[in-house]
């Protein structure tokens, strides 16, 4: 074991002592700032509530909508990829590390998160909160906790309808009326640890042996196909990237 990757271990297990239900957040750059992807866009006034309309419409022969409450279609919307007052976080340490190292990550982190202090700031206890005591309200782009307008980004444990928040162990950070990072409205709460560069592959390795990989993160069509084509090198980007190292060990041409 490197002292790179035994030093960054050391980092996590020393953000989490003591807490005992931290949520961990993999980011492919240390530059990104806990901020949901809908403040990191450009919008008009109402997107918000026009985008939650129109998926809430179309999405019904994918998705059963009708069924689900406001804050629960919210969770699809951000599981489908489209930009919300979410943020996403896992329970699970090795989870939030394949997403810090997914794509083509520079300079990754880990960001640990103490949800107990984040909702005493937000509700003034720490309980961790069941979504069922959230309300979103979409025509006025406003969360509700218990009824009263939420100022302050709040962590949740959502309802597991999605397989993909099942098998991510996924919980959220929904923020209130501050549109700002959430290390800036609460920096007691969150600790970002870089994942240094002489630790990375052994970050690969740990994912492998783990069983982390493209179709256990995402149990559906999409994921088995990005699983078995980069488990059968077929990777583009991949074979590149190899054919790229060949050349250069290739023996030089005789004089």
């Amino acid at each position: 074991m490197s002292d790179a990757w035994q030093q960054f271990l050391q980092a996590v297990q020393t953000a989490t002592k003591g807490v005992p239900y931290p949520f961990y957040r993999g980011c492919p750059s240390s530059c990104f700032t806990l901020l949901p992807s809908l403040f990191r866009v450009r919008r008009k006034r109402y997107t918000e509530c026009n985008v939650f309309f129109d998926f809430f419409a179309f999405a019904k022969p994918l998705v059963n909508t009708q069924s689900l409450k406001p804050i629960e279609t919210l969770f699809e919307m951000r599981h489908a990829g489209i930009p919300t007052r979410l943020l996403d976080w896992t329970t699970t340490f090795a989870v939030a590390l394949y997403f810090a190292l997914s794509g083509t990550p520079d300079r990754p982190c880990i960001w640990v998160l103490e949800p107990d202090t984040l909702n005493h700031k937000a509700t003034g206890h720490g309980l961790l909160v069941q979504s069922d005591a959230v309300d979103y309200d979409h025509e006025h782009e406003q969360v509700l906790y218990l009824g009263k307008k939420l100022q302050y980004p709040l962590a949740i444990f959502p309802t597991m309808q999605n397989p993909r928040i099942f098998a991510q162990k996924g919980h959220f950070t929904i923020h209130g009326a501050i549109e700002k990072p959430l290390e800036d409205i609460c920096p007691d709460c969150v600790t970002k640890i870089p994942l240094p560069a002489a630790a990375v592959d052994e970050a690969r390795a740990f994912l492998h042996l783990a069983g982390l990989n493209e179709y256990s993160v995402f149990p559906d069509i999409d994921g088995l196909a990005r699983y078995l084509t980069k488990e059968h090198g077929l990777d583009r980007r991949k074979r590149a990237a190899f054919k790229k190292v060949k050349s250069r060990q290739a023996p030089s041409a005789p004089i």
